[in-house]
């Protein structure tokens, strides 16, 4: 769209208006196109920066998924195997999977 009224000569102040976008934005892909590069690169360029942000995957320790394949084979809800987790020490008393979490539930 911002490309189609670049061709047609709109003003990239016009543009972002009618769009409902940053200013900015419009810009961005004016220059881009007026540098002689394509919208497809544009794109692109686009794609490749939008993979690198937002939240990394977690990745867990293979102890700790090794705990959560077995509890939820055992029937256990997902919210009770990540709040809570049973000391191999003993079998009465529960101690919170992670005091990092904020979590102040001991069950039973």
């Amino acid at each position: 769209m911002i490309a189609n009224f670049r061709d047609q000569g709109v003003k990239a102040y016009r543009a972002a208006k009618l769009l409902h976008r940053s200013l900015e934005t419009v810009y961005r892909v004016y220059r881009f196109l007026a540098a002689g590069h394509t919208l497809q690169e544009y794109y692109q360029h686009y794609r490749e920066n939008k993979a690198h942000c937002g939240r990394k995957a977690i990745q867990l320790p293979t102890d700790e998924v090794t705990y959560i394949k077995a509890k939820v084979a055992q029937g256990w809800t997902p919210d009770t195997v990540l709040c809570l987790r049973l000391p191999s020490d003993s079998t009465s008393q529960w101690t919170p999977l992670s005091s990092a979490h904020g979590s102040d539930y001991y069950g039973p």
